[in-house]
């Protein structure tokens, strides 16, 4: 009688835990645009925002592999979403170029190896400042952009809602 107890109370604490819901360590959700505090225009360099979802999960840049890559165009930890250029003419190619990634107009291969290729599966979009572009790669980066790049079958409003999440960097 005592095993079977025991058994039901294990059981009922598993179903507990299995039902409690699980929330993302703070690091891994995207910082919210309204805490960042940009520095004054004569203190910075020309800063730009951006973020990458793909299939609705945003992709993480804390890990120090991404910081300080290049001394042109580069991201740091303390901000890792903002990107400092101090290269004139500077694209969005050259930036990810610098990351341990790959990306091309219709594949992504995260840094964890992880690809995401235009197919069944999703498409790879690209917007800058809110608007769809399709030679993303090609643009220069000018100061204050927010890019937001994403892969998947998101709606026009969920994609709109990612990118209300890439941090303006202007003041």
């Amino acid at each position: 009688m005592k095993i079977i107890i025991l058994i039901l109370a294990l059981a009922l604490v598993g179903l507990v835990l299995y039902l409690k819901p699980i929330s993302l360590p703070t690091s891994q959700v995207p910082p919210p645009a309204s805490n960042f505090t940009p520095l004054p225009t004569q203190e910075r360099n020309n800063l730009a925002g951006f973020g990458i979802y793909t299939n609705g999960t945003f992709r993480v840049f804390t890990n120090p592999r991404y910081h300080n890559k290049s001394e042109e165009i580069y991201i740091e930890s303390k901000n890792p979403y903002i990107i400092h250029i101090k290269k004139e003419g500077a694209t969005w190619g050259d930036f990810f170029k610098t990351l341990p990634m790959d990306l091309k107009h219709d594949c992504l291969i995260a840094g964890t190896g992880e690809k995401f290729c235009n197919g069944a599966q999703g498409t790879l979009k690209f917007y800058i400042n809110e608007e769809k572009v399709e030679d993303f790669l090609n643009r220069k980066i000018e100061d204050g952009d927010r890019a937001l790049i994403t892969y998947g079958r998101e709606t026009e409003d969920q994609i709109m809602l990612q990118m209300s999440k890439v941090i303006n960097p202007l003041p």
